[in-house]
């Protein structure tokens, strides 16, 4: 989207799992029941360790109506581990949480330093999740040679990328988005929420409290 990316990070899926467990865990608001092997984890709000959380935010239905629950469910979990990051001291997040995940068999890729990291994480924690919202590509769910797609609106989508994912002072205009558009007539649902509506408290033990 004509957008330059200055920084990012890469979790494969042994590494997501190993994050969370750092973490001790995520509090999730669970719309169904989620049973893994022998283990089932009822409605409501459920604290997921690694394998838990994976397979919540890769199990999904059918078509790009499949993919679309999957992403609102991914963000319940990566708000999760967002609340427990910001909620560790210093101490904790370089000597308990980023150390060993940019280490070890299964780390973290990234060009970013553990203190570049640390740095993040200790600016995360003066915005308030008032102020923070996700949302979809506006786009419809169309079919295209017997299979099901996720057809992105081009002109909401270059006001969307301008109003709110553009930090640099040229404006992206059509000739930016090289997009084909498979449908136009259907309305779009970019599921926008602000992360305070959809926040959970989460069970965050520190080491003070266990010893």
């Amino acid at each position: 989207y004509s957008l330059p990316v200055d920084g990012y990070f890469m979790f494969p899926q042994n590494t997501f799992i190993k994050f969370v467990d750092l973490l001790g865990g995520v509090d999730v608001q669970l719309d169904a029941s989620l049973t893994l092997g022998e283990t089932t984890y009822g409605k409501g709000v459920r604290i997921l360790d690694g394998t838990a959380a994976l397979a919540y935010i890769t199990q999904k239905g059918k078509g790009a109506q499949g993919d679309i629950s999957r992403i609102v469910k991914q963000r319940r979990v990566f708000l999760a581990l967002f609340q427990r990051l910001c909620a560790q001291t210093d101490e904790q997040l370089t000597e308990d949480s980023l150390l060993p995940l940019m280490g070890g068999s299964t780390p973290i890729r990234t060009r970013t330093s553990k203190d570049d990291m640390l740095s993040i994480v200790q600016s995360w924690r003066k915005v308030t999740l008032d102020n923070m919202t996700t949302q979809l590509l506006p786009g419809e769910v169309t079919s295209f040679n017997s299979d099901s797609y996720y057809s992105v609106h081009r002109a909401q989508l270059i006001t969307t990328l301008n109003t709110y994912f553009n930090p640099y002072d040229e404006a992206i205009t059509d000739a930016d988005v090289q997009i084909t558009e498979l449908a136009t007539g259907g309305q779009s649902n970019v599921y926008l929420q602000k992360l305070s509506e959809m926040a959970v408290e989460q069970n965050v033990i520190t080491k003070g409290a266990e010893e």
